[in-house]
């Protein structure tokens, strides 16, 4: 299958590191015209990553600047035709232990920036009568992952919100869907591994977990973005589409049974 966005003006956010930006690079390379917004100075990206598209500095919970960028590609571009909506933070902590400002913080991110940027740019499709939206939530939006209570909270939200702006905008043909990865190797999931005893030990833990073995590599996850934003997915909207090795569709008691059984026969032999 051979997809292409020729002509087609792509913003994403998030898309200066990991999923991010192995998605601004996918799209360049299938011939989108690509916008992407990080929160990183211009200075701190290498030349190779600033020649994947138009990059701009921008906080996807800041409406003034998420206006003034739908703005910018409005009158440079013609409009955005498709959008990604991938920006996203994670702070550990349970309920008790999240603090109103992680909690306002993490919302601001995960939540009202999907919000605002769909906010700003649905218009420009809607004047063209066509678009695409993918958003990027998370297997922690569909189950619940141990000790990240707003992380959990705010994927959820994505995954019912994709659902909400699917009904409201497919009179326009506007489609909108959602990913739901697992564990993705990008830099946080090294930056995470480092609390784990280091990336061998992470890496044994995502073998015994999910069905296939591993956990995901970015490209993995951008090919299925480009997937449902492509006229290929013309009659899918309203979808998450769980991009997680299979860890959502099995309960992983036969695993964590015979590792129980495992350690248990070890320690008496």
């Amino acid at each position: 299958m051979d997809i292409r966005f020729d002509g087609r003006t792509v913003v994403v956010t998030g898309g200066s590191s990991g999923l991010g930006l192995e998605t601004v690079r996918k799209f360049r390379e299938a011939g989108g015209n690509v916008v992407f917004i990080g929160i990183e100075d211009t200075c701190a990206l290498s030349p190779d990553v600033l020649a994947l598209g138009e990059y701009r500095k921008a906080d996807v919970s800041s409406e003034e600047e998420i206006k003034r960028l739908a703005e910018y590609v409005d009158m440079t571009f013609g409009g955005a035709d498709i959008l990604i909506n991938n920006a996203g933070i994670l702070i550990p902590g349970a309920a008790h232990e999240c603090t109103l400002r992680q909690w306002n913080e993490t919302v601001a991110v995960n939540m009202t920036g999907v919000f605002l940027c769909s906010k700003y740019f649905i218009p420009q499709m809607m004047r063209k009568n066509h678009g695409a939206i993918v958003n990027t939530a998370s297997m922690s939006g569909l189950l619940a992952d141990d000790g990240l209570f707003a992380y959990n909270a705010t994927k959820g939200a994505v995954v019912n919100l994709t659902r909400s702006m699917a009904v409201d905008y497919a009179k326009y043909n506007i489609r909108v869907n959602a990913v739901a990865p697992g564990h993705v190797r990008t830099p946080m999931y090294m930056r995470g591994a480092e609390g784990f005893g280091g990336v061998e030990i992470m890496d044994l833990g995502m073998a015994d977990t999910y069905p296939l073995g591993r956990c995901a590599f970015p490209e993995e996850v951008a090919d299925c973005i480009l997937f449902l934003a492509s006229d290929s997915a013309r009659f899918v909207t309203g979808h998450n589409f769980a991009v997680d090795g299979g860890i959502t569709a099995h309960t992983g008691s036969q695993r964590h049974w015979d590792r129980i059984v495992k350690e248990y026969e070890t320690a008496n032999a």
